[in-house]
């Protein structure tokens, strides 16, 4: 069995996690339909000052996604960031999510800031630049998505696998060993719709309507999380960018 260690880097709102448990459950319960019984979980509140003893604790990492930025300069942001460095430098297999895409990038020297083109929200299009997993090479993907801040220039070594006129680097990998997505395949409807209405009053009502008329529509969550869960086992069929 697989010791996943999920680096927690915020939660579910109070009475969201009396529906839907904890922000860790979200994951657990996204591998367990895809692989079931080949993960051991333990997980850390990083946003609470709380981490592991060791890079190499576990076999696989998975980042989550966050209402703070990657370049906050909020001490256990700094501490996360050292982190990360130390699981790539042992080359220990990690997936980040959103917040952890965005700072898996900054911490390894890549750039991330606010979109001035606003919100990111719902299963946008995106399109792969290259076949990997299950994806052809020009091939739409669409998966949930909330966000503001992106990866405007991706960290050295990482290969940029899809791309939009929005998010230029929405899933990103480097060698074997780190695989990202700025997207929420974690999520189901129920959640991401009420976490659009959480941020009502941070986002065009507009856009927030449309997201939510379109919610239910068939997306690519379910050979996205294949391939998550295919990466977390070792089984991925990622090429190494730096061996081309």
């Amino acid at each position: 069995m697989i010791k996943l260690g999920i680096l927690l880097c915020d939660d579910h709102r109070p009475e969201l996690v009396e529906k839907y448990g904890t922000y860790d459950q979200d994951f657990i319960q996204m591998l367990d339909a895809v692989a079931p019984g080949h993960f051991e979980y333990q997980a850390w509140r990083c946003h609470e000052e709380q981490f592991p003893n060791a890079a190499d604790q576990v076999d696989v990492w998975i980042i989550s996604g966050s209402k703070w930025g990657a370049y906050d300069p909020a001490p256990w942001i700094k501490h996360l960031k050292k982190f990360i460095q130390k699981i790539d430098q042992y080359q220990i297999p990690l997936l980040g999510i959103c917040f952890g895409h965005q700072v898996i990038h900054s911490a390894l020297g890549g750039h991330v800031a606010k979109s001035e083109k606003g919100w990111g929200l719902g299963a946008y299009p995106v399109i792969a630049r290259k076949s990997f997993g299950a994806f052809s090479e020009g091939e739409t993907i669409r998966v949930l998505s909330m966000h503001q801040d992106q990866v405007m220039k991706p960290a050295p070594g990482f290969d940029s696998l899809a791309h939009s006129e929005f998010c230029p680097h929405p899933i990103t990998h480097k060698s074997q060993h780190i695989l990202t997505f700025q997207s929420h395949p974690e999520f189901v409807d129920e959640l991401f719709a009420d976490l659009c209405h959480k941020i009502r009053e941070k986002v065009d009502q507009e856009l927030i309507e449309s997201t939510l008329l379109k919610m239910g529509q068939e997306d690519d969550r379910h050979p996205v999380r294949r391939l998550v869960a295919e990466f977390l086992l070792g089984n991925s069929r990622l090429k190494d960018p730096l061996a081309e």
